[in-house]
């Protein structure tokens, strides 16, 4: 567990847990500090005062930092649950036999796809000489990762598989809709 600064707003917060357990930390030393002459006895009052008023500000102020990044961390969440939403609507599931028969018959093309909230690229990639119509050195990728062979691409490829469907949000920056080859296998799945 990284440790932050509890007097900054920590914009990079994956859990409510940290700002709970600091509300929570800050509530018993408040109750600490208003019972302290049971445990500590500071004879000058100017002293004790300013101690006090200075552990109840910086008190109240983190406990207010915390209610912020919890504000935060719950908007984040909601933005990324409406931000799936519309992705799932602009996606659409093509079995992945035939997405890989697409990507078998080109050289170059790039498909977007969405796994849980993650938008990920995969396709095939070919080099070419300049002046060259022709392609050679045909790899496969997922990401940033590049695969020489076709099986090895399945096999990484096989864990994005949702029923056997690829979610394809684009191919090659157009809507699945808009490409000629998927046309044709929603019109033969009758998906559509």
């Amino acid at each position: 567990m990284k440790f932050t600064n509890p007097f900054a707003v920590n914009p990079d917060i994956r859990s409510p847990l940290g700002p709970v357990l600091k509300i929570c930390l800050v509530v018993i030393f408040l109750i600490i500090l208003f019972f302290r002459n049971r445990f500590i006895s500071i004879t000058n009052e100017f002293l004790d005062l300013i101690i006090s008023v200075f552990l109840t500000t910086a008190s109240i102020l983190i406990v207010y930092i915390s209610i912020v990044e919890l504000m935060d961390f719950y908007e984040k969440k909601s933005s990324i649950n409406k931000e799936k939403h519309t992705l799932c609507k602009k996606s659409y599931d093509i079995p992945a036999k035939d997405v890989l028969t697409l990507l078998d018959k080109n050289d170059c093309m790039d498909i977007t796809i969405l796994h849980d909230t993650n938008i990920i690229h995969i396709g095939v990639t070919s080099d070419n000489n300049v002046g060259d119509s022709s392609f050679f050195d045909k790899k496969y990728y997922i990401g940033s990762d590049l695969y020489d062979t076709r099986e090895q691409f399945v096999n990484r490829a096989k864990h994005f598989y949702i029923e056997n469907n690829l979610r394809i949000i684009e191919i090659d920056d157009l809507s699945p809709l808009e490409y000629s080859e998927i046309n044709r296998i929603f019109k033969s799945n009758s998906i559509l």
